[in-house]
């Protein structure tokens, strides 16, 4: 498990430990190509939602 954190864990106190799951992303590079599919993919999910909704009146 801590092979997949991108940073090492830091000591919080006693056994509780922090560090993160993914990387530090700058802004320059965003939005990153993991972005723009999860965006198009909850934008056409609203699509249908709304076509779901005004065909049932």
């Amino acid at each position: 498990m801590l092979k997949t954190l991108s940073a090492p864990p830091r000591h919080l106190s006693g056994d509780r430990f922090k560090a993160t799951d993914r990387p530090n992303v700058p802004e320059r590079t965003k939005p990153t190509p993991a972005m723009r599919r999860a965006r198009t993919h909850n934008i056409r999910k609203a699509q249908a939602t709304k076509r779901k909704k005004s065909s049932s009146r």
